[in-house]
């Protein structure tokens, strides 16, 4: 039996990054990974929140309340999960 935690179940009912990846043009998901990695350079708690709820989950308001009762390193982890989707996204579309 696989390990979660409640985070994630959280998240994965509320962050549906990959159907939405799937969806846009690549240079869209170029665009977002080039932002993501500028949010977590100059981290700042309100705007990642904002950022991950605006841009990766089709339920932004509950995404945005989820995340605002979270610590700061499970939004980091989120973050970093949303990072590593969008960069399979662009790794599988160099491939076709």
């Amino acid at each position: 039996m696989e390990n979660q935690s409640r985070c994630d179940d959280l998240f994965e009912l509320v962050l549906d990054t990959q159907n939405l990846v799937s969806e846009m043009p690549t240079e869209k998901v170029r665009l977002l990974l080039m932002e993501l990695d500028m949010i977590m350079e100059e981290y700042a708690r309100d705007i990642a929140i904002v950022y991950i709820s605006g841009n990766y989950s089709s339920k932004k308001h509950l995404c945005g309340v989820i995340l605002r009762g979270k610590h700061d390193h499970e939004i980091k982890t989120a973050v970093k999960g949303v990072r590593e989707i969008l960069v399979k996204e662009l790794a599988a579309r160099k491939r076709v």
